[in-house]
């Protein structure tokens, strides 16, 4: 019996919901043409592209930076999707990319760079960012004694459940200040702080550790809105 199959006899079925900046493809669109003397800089994942000169006309140079782009390693594939728009696609399906250093310098007059989501992969099905919340199947279970004494002191106030799911989790990062997944669970809101693969035998499934959030859960499209959360530590 697989992971997944066991989870099936035992989980319940929970809402997730996936904030739309940890989304897998991105669209890189500048607000005007290149221009001689531009170099085009870029970096993605704290790894910095090549610099792209401006070569020949607009078509071109947005042609070689996306052919830089696309030598990133968590870069599946980078394409002109328009005249100043490139779309990336990321390598990595439960993984975000991180923009940043979107310049251009040099030459006349400089476009200004802009990075929108588009979408990504949750429990294995393409979802759009107006279609956040998905349901998946988790057991989702009291910490015990041991479990409780390991949290950081000050968190031992919150209420706090493990789950067992055979889906890849978002995780929360307080480096990068990502959100976690998001689990609505008898009316009240975790946020994924933890997750841990068991690949010690056949049963193929990850564990993860919520977290209490106090936020509303509001239906439809909404994303979570975020309170302050000072002192919730990522484990």
């Amino acid at each position: 019996m697989t992971g997944a199959a066991l989870i099936h006899d035992f989980a319940e079925v929970v809402t997730m919901r996936r904030q739309d900046n940890n989304f897998q493809v991105a669209v890189l669109s500048y607000d005007a043409d290149f221009v001689i003397s531009n170099i085009i800089d870029l970096t993605i994942d704290n790894i910095a592209i090549a610099s792209t000169p401006f070569d020949t006309d607009q078509a071109t140079t947005i042609g070689d930076l996306a052919t830089n782009i696309a030598l990133n390693p968590d870069v599946a594939s980078a394409t002109v999707t328009d005249a100043r728009e490139i779309t990336i696609v990321c390598a990595l399906a439960a993984t975000d990319m991180m923009f940043s250093n979107v310049v251009v310098t040099g030459g006349a007059t400089q476009a200004t760079g802009s990075v929108g989501k588009v979408g990504g992969y949750v429990d294995g099905l393409w979802q759009t960012p107006a279609a956040a919340d998905v349901e998946i199947e988790m057991s989702v279970q009291p910490l015990n004694g041991d479990e409780v004494v390991k949290l950081p002191e000050g968190d031992r106030s919150r209420q706090w459940m493990k789950g067992y799911t055979a889906q890849e989790m978002q995780v929360a990062d307080e480096m990068t200040g990502r959100r976690g997944d998001f689990i609505l669970y008898n009316g009240k809101v975790y946020e994924v702080m933890k997750s841990e693969r068991w690949l010690q035998t056949d049963l193929n499934h990850y564990k993860v550790l919520l977290a209490e959030i106090n936020v509303e859960w509001k239906t439809g499209t909404d994303v979570v809105e975020i309170p302050n959360t000072e002192g919730v530590k990522v484990l």
